[in-house]
């Protein structure tokens, strides 16, 4: 017997879909602030850049980073649950 699996239920979320849904942005900017730091130094030893200017270049973004989260895309209250 054949049977269809073009169902509505037939879609099963993957880890990805499971992990990405319930992160929230300021979640991901938490996540990206050390990121950019280790990426930091990681070009300070693969290229000749000083690490003051790598260090720099790193909180610049991470500021950014900040200022974003916070103020232009502010959290909000949900309300009452």
């Amino acid at each position: 017997m054949a049977v269809s699996r073009n169902t509505e239920h037939s879609h099963s979320e993957t880890v990805w879909e499971r992990v990405f849904g319930q992160l929230s942005r300021h979640d991901l900017v938490l996540t990206a602030i050390p990121l950019v730091f280790a990426t930091a130094l990681l070009v300070t030893a693969v290229l000749p850049v000083p690490f003051l200017a790598s260090l720099g270049a790193g909180a610049l973004t991470s500021a950014g980073l900040l200022v974003d989260a916070l103020f232009v895309h502010p959290p909000v209250d949900a309300g009452p649950r």
